[in-house]
């Protein structure tokens, strides 16, 4: 069956016959209208003899079946628009006050043919609607696509469809980030090309950190502690939505080492959450902190995967072969590698077995829950994990292993996107870049070495969950094409 034809839009042209040269040139673009669908009418086609021309003009502003009226305005076209009073006039394309007012204003299309100086030539009452640019062949041209879209309602941006708010909006148990207003300076900074964006960036990072020391567990003997870790997961989800706009808008607009080596320092000094403050001498618990170890890792693995979003492969580097130093009064205060952001939350653990939950990783499930961001997706979070993982079995030191605790929900035949795509020699040299390995014979002796070092095949977990790392990587298929 053919499908139904489309109506072509009905569009009226408003002109002055300044000259016979601009009475030509409106009929050209006229013409031109109707050849890309628009049904145009025009005096000079459609105004018969015995029509009124006040009528006629007048008509052609309220029939509804006409959707859009083309004012094509010089500087005569304002100067009679603004002295016709009643239908007086020498011409009847003219519009007046009086018939603009009858009509919804969205109705007209005003193109400035003429500027006076800066100001453009237009009927008073036209001042305040916005016009295309119409004044030379160049810009004529430009906009040319434009008053298409607007006579076929076809905005180039459309206004997406209302969402559903944020439910922690409407909970009043609910912590709102007081970040918000670092992170919309620095937004606009780096909008606007302000070279304070800097600033303001270590400003975020500092004040988002301080704040951070304000959601310190404090035990309750009527609570278990892994409700207390939950809740506070919970309440700092905002802060944390706050970090991963920060980090997309740096990691999509900015490609500047020193500014990614502030947000390095930062997951550095975050280290000092995992330690009682020197002022409290309380008996505390190192699961105290794990609402701070899931949310750094959470962290972590986002700032990892808007750095691949974005294609910053040669920036990675910074964030996973960088040398930790905790604070000195920490427990084990050497040095560590990327893999002490990897959370290995015991009171998770507790709360798996006190409630009978039956899951392989509380970790993961949260991780899953919570990626309600637009930025990145749970399959990217799940490949950055992936990611980690492998770095840290490829990388020669003697810190422990990363758990990939998303790899449970990877699934057994559907590689990382990354290493999917890595059969080619291209793409392969991305993963390469990422794991500082030569070649893909480099990459699999050196994981073979740290799977066998760790013992990685005797970790409970992989045995549960069935996953299969040698898929998620495509070993078999890298660097193949």
């Amino acid at each position: 069956m053919d499908k139904p034809k489309k109506v072509a839009p009905k569009a009226f042209i408003s002109y002055s016959w300044t000259t016979p040269e601009h009475e030509a040139w409106v009929l050209e673009w006229a013409e031109r209208l109707r050849s890309d669908g628009v049904d145009v009418i025009l005096d000079k086609w459609d105004f018969k003899e015995g029509h009124d021309k006040f009528a006629f003009m007048e008509q052609m502003v309220t029939d509804e079946t006409v959707s859009k009226v083309i004012i094509f305005s010089d500087s005569a076209y304002a100067k009679k628009g603004d002295l016709r009073k009643g239908g007086v006039g020498t011409e009847s394309q003219i519009i007046s006050k009086e018939v603009y007012e009858k009509v919804k204003q969205e109705k007209f299309l005003p193109l400035v043919c003429e500027y006076e100086g800066d100001e453009p030539c237009l009927p008073t009452f036209f001042k305040s609607t916005k016009y295309l640019d119409f004044s030379s062949p160049e810009k004529a041209n430009d906009n040319y696509e434009k008053l298409l879209r607007a006579i076929f309602d076809r905005p180039l941006h459309r206004k997406p469809p209302v969402g559903e708010p944020p439910k922690y909006l409407f909970d009043e148990s609910k912590v709102v980030s007081s970040c918000r207003p670092l992170l919309a300076a620095f937004k606009n900074a780096v909008l606007n090309d302000k070279s304070i964006y800097k600033g303001l960036a270590s400003n975020f990072l500092q004040e988002f950190l301080a704040k951070l020391e304000e959601f310190r567990i404090v035990p309750d003997s009527k609570i278990p502690l892994d409700e207390l870790v939950v809740a506070s997961i919970d309440d700092l989800l905002p802060f944390r939505d706050d970090f991963i706009e920060f980090a997309s808008i740096v990691f999509s607009m900015k490609d500047e080492p020193d500014l990614y080596e502030e947000i390095a320092d930062f997951f550095e000094r975050s280290l000092t959450l995992r330690e009682r403050p020197p002022e409290n001498t309380d008996p505390f618990s190192e699961a105290q902190f794990d609402n701070f170890r899931f949310l750094i890792y959470e962290l972590f693995l986002y700032v990892i995967a808007l750095l691949i979003k974005y294609k910053r492969f040669n920036r990675v580097s910074i964030f996973l072969e960088r040398i930790y130093l905790p604070p000195s009064t920490a427990y084990a205060s050497k040095p560590s590698h990327f893999q002490i952001f990897c959370a290995f939350c015991r009171s998770l653990s507790e709360r798996n077995g006190r409630l009978n939950l039956q899951r392989l990783s509380l970790e993961a499930d949260f991780i899953k829950s919570r990626a309600s961001r637009k930025e990145i997706s749970f399959e990217q979070l799940k490949q950055a994990d992936g990611i980690c993982f492998l770095k840290s079995l490829v990388f020669n030191s003697e810190s422990r292993l990363w758990m990939p605790h998303t790899s449970v929900y990877a699934g057994y035949h559907h590689p990382y996107e990354l290493f999917y795509r890595g059969v080619s020699h291209k793409e392969f040299q991305k993963i390469a870049q990422l794991l500082d390995v030569q070649s893909k014979e480099d990459l699999l002796a050196k994981f073979n070495t740290g799977w066998e070092r760790n013992r990685v095949g005797q970790w409970m977990i992989f045995h549960q969950s069935g996953v299969e790392f040698t898929t998620l990587f495509n070993f078999a298929k890298l660097d193949t094409v």
